[in-house]
């Protein structure tokens, strides 16, 4: 993850994953990612396997707020960018009698 002056980058390495098996949950501090297992699954006993097969699921805590519905996404060659924009503070006006 990268931070910069109005947003956090994450990217994930998802080889071999479809684009319409990724789902994405993201809320104010954090993104949940979930994603099926990889396709082009070969039958037969693998002497030797570097591919993960298992359905794919991880929970990152953003230690800076973000505003979810400014989230966007894109997934290339086996690469999910995710860009959250960081959340505007809303500063509160004390008065001091």
């Amino acid at each position: 993850m990268v931070e910069r002056k109005d947003e956090l980058v994450l990217i994930v390495d998802l080889p071999g994953v479809k684009k319409e098996d990724i789902e994405l949950d993201v809320t104010e501090d954090g993104c949940e990612i979930s994603a099926s297992a990889p396709s082009g699954q070969i039958d037969g006993n693998y002497i030797k396997r570097e591919r993960p097969t298992d359905p794919y699921h991880r929970y990152v805590h953003l230690d800076v707020p973000v505003t979810p519905e400014r989230t966007h996404a894109s997934y290339e060659n086996g690469i999910l960018t995710i860009r959250f924009e960081k959340a505007k503070s809303r500063g509160l006006s004390v008065s001091v009698a």
